[in-house]
């Protein structure tokens, strides 16, 4: 292979071939194949005389693809092809071809693994398998990509020598100079440095994981980049691999006389190695790294381009300020270059405004306020368009979103137009202000528009909009499923509004609505609405002036439940969570009826049913038909076929009940990976080891690579969220096992006055040579101290007994800590009036209640008065002590504090707020409390709670709800802001019911629902077992005698239902534990309570803000893809084509999501069903099973339920 002559290279691309290759992208788009292929044979022949290898090598590829689509070749038959035509091929073509396979098996990994997991087939599906001879495991298949692009590179000499437009009709026209990456060579090591990229992104390294450290060579200048990379390094790890790529296209550029190449090098070397660097000053270094090159090269154009990058850093930091400065550097420095359009673009973009606006759907004393997001604005105008209720929301195809009628009232005359001024910002940084509406607005529906420019032109600057009303009513509604309740009540006081005409509007066919109904409210300020047509519907209240609405349609359903028959409903249990393709899924089934007329439920004795599967891809797997016992329930058993795909396999029987389990590949060659907790006492800031063992079958795996990583997420938040740490990698001993040894690094925004425990994920991966892998997480929960405590004490507190409260200490790793330490009970300050909260503006939920009670407790941050009680107390040896405090009604924070061995404070808290339920205030200010002595009571017992308010005047409504029937309604005096209520639990209440509440105060509604279960005693059954061994030996033969006993104490006739399984396995359930949704008593009600208030943002009607953006996308030369659609049958664009070779790489650190902790050994373990039985008329009954050989602590469970569905169950550790 030689240089060609410059007249040669300048006719490379001459017109004779770029007619013939017009004729065969027409041929191919008429799908004229056979042509196409004629002409590309004629093209390859006569480029080979002609010497032009770019065209030859194109006419290749694209034959190559027409030929195995024509033929519907399997997958990876195009790469394999194409590799064998490199062999054969002329020497000036070897190299490029090499590059097309590699590119081409990259098509196939690009499409499989892209946001999969590791262990699936790299070149094939099971519908599609791969053609004979591509490598299915991961590692092989990646080995191959990179040794076509070792083999293309083994011509480097030469390579180095050819301008890669002599190439040309391989690529396609790149945006800047060929002078960056001048020769063929660049061109081949770019591409596979994009590829190392790519590996580094789907986690796909080699040997050992490797990251950079902020102040390593990594970012530093190209001399302190010049570092010894060992043979033996380079060889386990791509990132090294490519680091040593990067240190040769320096080299090789570093003596050019012009040295653009050597420049943009260098600057795409700091892009691939800032995200794998790890560090909390990792873009402080890149940053610095930027602003160095940039200096450096101040008299070449590509200093601009750094400046950009450099300038994108910071706006994505949030320095919008620092951004525009460098970028306005950056674009004075070479003005025409492409780096400068990019500056510029990015300063247009900081310093273009936006504008955003919410604020509450009602208008009312005490009057909201617009939140105001707002950048580069001084000023808004604002118009207040009156509009009627009817043509806002009842015309034919209009709802408020229609911004054909916004534009309509647009041009109508405000009613009110003001101005609103805006904080100045010099940061360029979106700022949130509040502004207060206007008060003097008369009652009544408005369109207010929104706008920076007076003249509100539809054409010009942005204009928002949105409806709001003005008035001193509230409404509320209830949606039931046959009937809509509602309530209009004062929005300030929240009483009730008697006579109110509330007029009802239901949707039409043909989009409008219809008025359907008119009616006053009650006394109480309710109303229902009735019928039985089902449909959407509109609800406008009004009185004397003011009205209040529904903003969209509610669904009115026309259920009955007097009408219907006993719906059948079903529960499963399987012995596994987790199978494999050709495993046995045995199943048990329980059948039941329930009646929602008397509120009851039944067994389906002698019930036939149909249960069948379904796999993850929607499959049907084969039914069977069975027939329930006189106990309603059944077994049965099915193999799962061995073509499942893996994901849910559902279970089911005709759709009234199922159960879902997971299927997954079968994998013989798997490998078992297990980690250890490290060593006990260990808190953040040690450095940990966490002992791992790689194991197959039983037996050690030696020599294993395995790859790990630690994450680390404040406990409590979610797991997503966790931050990188570090990551690293290791080869398991003639044992199998492995460490991993890290620095549990406390996060920076911790101090000593907050020691929150961190949990820190271990993941390690262990693959063998021959592709066998495994996988292992663990979470390693770490604080700041050695123990945490815990003190814990009842919400039902009142004056008539002492506050009992229980201290738990424990180790991080759950050891129980005996221990003394101090316990004060401090008196809390409320504040003296009730604050109301804001509304969350930008909420996407429309129901605009604040929710009572739901988890954040307001007493948090209310400061301590005084100490009231100090003592001593002294945990036991199971980490516990329990005392009583007497409290008067208030609120308190007891507080227990103790040492570690480290002298480290170890602390617990817990707010109590004590009451006396036969007061009539508050004693605290928060704006609704609701408290109940139980939530699940005997039958035949009282439901006691309590309702208060801190304001000195409020009233709520109290409900109860079983089963849509009204147990308590009352209506609290709003005089009397603390009243107890009292339920008996009845035989109307025995299936347990619903207690609600809802109370309207200052334009908020606040809300609580909760369910009440009452525990029938008449329903258990009670099991004792005689014969079973304090501990069965593995192997042991067990028989044994199960006593039945129903409610009164006698034996009964029952059904056993018995299983064994180990401790680690997950419980097994009952089918009356499977869920709420089968219990009676549920609550009727759809979403709960709905009030007409709540944040909305203002919509964009028209105009926009003006975008003068340039041309500024910075692309080399890319190499062309010649995949062909089978449908349409042009060429594909491909996603290689738009792909830029060097796009830094996204992510941080070592760029892997936290991976949820799930006990996959748990799921997998078996449950053994033993034989189904029916005890005899004295309960009776006798059960015989042998101990499994497996090894664990195994344990029997004995559930039991008789024909009226009374149902026990006892559990016997083995």
């Amino acid at each position: 292979m030689s240089v060609c002559s410059v007249a040669r290279l300048l006719g490379a691309d001459g017109g004779d071939f770029a007619s013939q290759w017009q004729q065969v992208q027409a041929a191919v788009g008429q799908r004229d194949f056979k042509a196409a292929l004629t002409r590309l044979s004629m093209i390859e022949r006569g480029a080979a005389q002609e010497q032009e290898w770019g065209h030859a090598a194109r006419a290749v590829a694209q034959r190559v693809e027409l030929e195995a689509l024509e033929n519907k070749a399997p997958p990876g038959s195009v790469a394999l092809k194409l590799k064998n035509e490199a062999v054969r091929a002329p020497l000036p073509m070897r190299a490029v071809l090499e590059v097309l396979v590699a590119r081409r098996f990259r098509a196939c990994a690009d499409h499989v693994v892209g946001g999969q997991e590791r262990d699936v087939q790299l070149s094939g599906s099971p519908d599609t398998p791969a053609a004979e001879g591509v490598p299915q495991q991961p590692e092989r298949f990646l080995n191959e990509i990179e040794q076509c692009y070792q083999r293309a590179l083994a011509f480097e000499d030469v390579l180095k020598r050819i301008p890669v437009g002599m190439y040309g009709a391989l690529f396609d026209e790149g945006t800047v100079p060929d002078a960056l990456r001048p020769t063929l060579f660049d061109a081949i090591a770019h591409d596979l440095l994009e590829f190392y990229a790519w590996c580094w992104q789907q986690r796909l390294d080699d040997t050992e994981t490797v990251t950079l450290d902020p102040d390593g060579p990594a970012l530093q200048d190209v001399t302190g980049f010049n570092f010894l990379i060992p043979d033996e390094a380079a060889r386990r790890s791509r990132v090294l691999r490519a680091l040593r790529l990067w240190q040769a296209l320096l080299a090789f550029h570093a003596g050019d006389d012009d040295p653009a190449a050597y420049a943009d090098a260098d600057l795409n070397r700091l892009q691939f190695c800032y995200p794998l660097v790890t560090g909390e000053k990792r873009e402080e270094r890149y940053g610095a790294a930027l602003d160095r090159f940039a200096h450096k090269w101040r008299a070449h154009d590509l200093s601009s381009r750094a400046l950009a990058v450099r300038a994108q850093l910071a706006f994505d930091a949030g320095d919008a300020a620092l951004a525009r400065v460098v970028a306005q550097k950056g674009a004075a420095a070479y003005p025409a270059s492409i780096g400068a359009a990019h500056c510029r673009n990015l300063i247009a973009r900081i310093e273009t405004p936006s504008l955003a606006l919410s604020s509450e759907r009602v208008w009312c004393a005490p009057w909201p306020q617009f939140e105001v997001a707002y950048k580069n604005l001084t000023q808004l105008h604002v118009r207040a368009v009156r509009v009627s209720f009817e043509e806002a929301f009842l015309a034919r195809h209009t709802q408020p979103t229609a911004d054909a009628a916004a534009a309509r009232w647009l041009v109508r005359k405000p009613l009110k137009q003001w101005i609103v001024a805006l904080p100045p910002a010099e940061d360029y940084r979106i700022r949130s202000h509040r502004v207060p509406v206007p008060q003097d607005l008369p009652s009544g529906l408005y369109v207010l528009f929104v706008s920076p420019d007076a003249a509100f032109e539809t054409g010009g600057t942005p204009i928002l909009w949105e409806v709001f009303r003005v008035s001193r009513l509230a409404l509320a509604v209830d949606q039931k499923p046959d009937r809509v309740h509602g309530y209009v009540l004062t929005a300030r006081e929240g009483e009730p509004v008697p006579t109110a005409r509330v007029t009802v509007w239901r949707k039409q066919a043909d989009g409008g609505f219809k008025r359907e109904q008119v009616m006053v409210t009650g006394e109480d300020g309710g109303f229902a609405v009735l019928g039985d047509h089902a449909g959407e519907i509109m609800i406008l209240a009004e009185r004397q002036g003011d009205a209040a609405q529904t903003w969209v349609p509610l669904w009115k359903g026309n259920a009955r439940a007097r009408f219907e028959a006993p719906e059948a409903r079903a529960a499963f249990v399987t012995d596994r969570d987790v199978y494999r393709p050709g495993q046995v899924l045995r199943y048990r089934g329980f059948f039941w009826k329930d009646d929602p007329v008397s509120s009851s439920v039944f067994v389906a004795a002698g019930s036939r049913v149909n249960v069948a599967g379904a796999d993850a891809s929607g499959r049907r797997l084969a039914g069977q038909e069975i027939t329930c016992t006189p106990f309603g329930s059944c077994s049965g058993e099915m193999i799962i076929p061995d073509d499942t795909p893996p994901g849910v396999l559902t279970l089911a029987a005709e759709g009234i009940g199922a159960i879902s389990v997971r299927v997954e590949t079968a994998d013989p060659s798997a490998l078992n990976v297990a980690l250890t907790m490290p060593a006990a006492g260990a808190r953040l800031g040690d450095v940990l080891t966490v002992n791992g063992r790689a194991g197959r079958d039983g037996a050690a795996v030696p020599g294993a690579r395995v790859s790990w990583r630690v994450v680390r997420h404040r406990m409590g938040d979610d797991p997503r969220t966790a931050v990188p740490l570090t990551a690293g990698s290791a080869l398991s001993d003639a044992q199998g096992s492995f460490a991993v040894t890290f620095f549990a690094k406390t996060p920076p925004q911790m101090d000593g006055a907050d020691p929150a425990a961190c949990v820190f994920t271990v993941t390690a991966e262990a693959t063998t040579a021959d592709g066998r892998s495994g996988r292992a997480d663990l979470p390693v929960v770490l604080g700041e101290a050695a123990w945490h405590a815990q003190l814990v004490a009842d919400a039902w507190q009142t004056t008539s007994q002492p506050v009992r409260f229980e201290v738990c200490v424990q180790a991080l790793d759950g050891t129980a800590v005996a221990v003394p330490g101090d316990l004060r009970v401090f008196q809390l300050l409320p504040p003296e009036w009730v604050k109301r909260p804001l509304l969350p503006l930008l909420s996407d939920s429309a129901s605009g209640a604040c929710r009572t009670n739901d988890g954040e407790d307001s007493a948090d941050a209310w400061p301590e008065s005084r100490v009231l009680v100090e003592e001593r107390v002294r945990t036991g040896t199971n980490g516990i002590a329990s005392g009583s405090v007497p409290l008067r009604a208030g609120a308190y924070r007891l507080v227990f504090e103790t040492r570690d061995p480290a002298g480290r404070r170890v602390e617990a808290r817990r707010n109590v707020r004590v009451l006396d339920p036969d007061a009539r205030r508050l004693p605290f200010t928060v704006p609704v409390h609701v408290e109940a002595e139980a939530w699940r009571i005997p039958a035949g017992d009282v439901f006691r709670a309590v309702w208060g308010s801190g304001y000195a005047r409020a009233s709520a409504l109290i409900l109860a709800e079983s089963d849509g029937l009204e147990l308590l309604r009352i209506r609290t005096n709003p005089e009397v802001t603390q009243q107890r209520f009292e339920l008996p639990a009845d035989a109307a209440a025995r299936g347990g019911f619903c207690f609600r509440m809802l109370c309207v105060k200052e334009n908020r509604a606040y809300t609580y629902e909760r369910r009440v279960d009452v525990v029938r005693r008449d329903r258990n059954l009670t099991l004792e077992v005689e014969g079973v061994p304090p501990a069965g030996r593995p192997g042991e033969r067990i028989t044994c005698t199960v006593k039945v006993n129903g409610p009164d104490g006698a034996g009964c006739a029952a059904e056993l239902f018995a299983v064994l399984s180990t401790d680690e396995a997950v419980a097994t359930q009952a089918w009356w534990e499977a869920g709420s949704e089968n219990q009676v008593g549920a609550c009727m009600t759809k979403g709960g309570f709905q009030f007409q208030n709540h944040g909305v943002r203002l919509a964009l009607l028209c105009g926009g803000w003006r975008d003068d953006c340039e041309p500024d996308a910075w692309r080399y030369r890319t190499w062309r893809t010649y995949g062909v659609d089978p449908q349409k049958g042009s060429e594909l664009p491909g996603a290689e084509r738009q792909r830029a070779p060097m796009t830094p790489i996204q992510g941080g650190g070592v760029g892997v999501k936290a991976a949820a902790h799930v006990d996959v050994a748990a799921l997998r373990a078996p449950r053994f069903f033993l034989p189904q039985t029916v005890s005899d008329s004295a309960g009776l009954a006798r059960l015989s099973f042998t101990v499994p050989e497996e090894s664990g602590r195994w344990r029997l469970t004995l559930f039991a339920h008789d024909a009226n569905l009374r149902c026990g169950r006892l559990d016997i550790p083995l």
